[in-house]
């Protein structure tokens, strides 16, 4: 999304390419973590959406915003499979 972002603004997929890792330090390992954690969460999407609906009590999970249904999924897709970081990290 953020090389389509940079694309548009840009006018140019050869410009994103290039900005994308000089924004980053650590491009290649940041652009593989953002492909796990994207595929991870994709996967995992049915039995998280599941688990929340499940666990909100006396709240319909459709009036949860999309956004932040998918920023809770995306966390807890990151504790399940990236033990590396804190689950307090994760939670904020």
């Amino acid at each position: 999304m953020s090389s389509k972002v940079i694309k548009n603004l840009t006018g140019s997929e050869d410009e994103a390419d290039e900005i994308l890792p000089e924004l980053a330090i650590n491009w290649e390992e940041d652009k593989e973590f953002f492909q796990d954690i994207y595929n991870f969460t994709v996967a995992s999407e049915k039995e998280y959406s599941e688990l929340i609906a499940n666990t909100t009590k006396n709240w319909d999970v459709e009036r949860i915003a999309l956004t932040d249904r998918v920023i809770l999924i995306m966390a807890l897709s990151e504790m399940v499979n990236f033990s590396s970081i804190p689950t307090k990290v994760s939670i904020k």
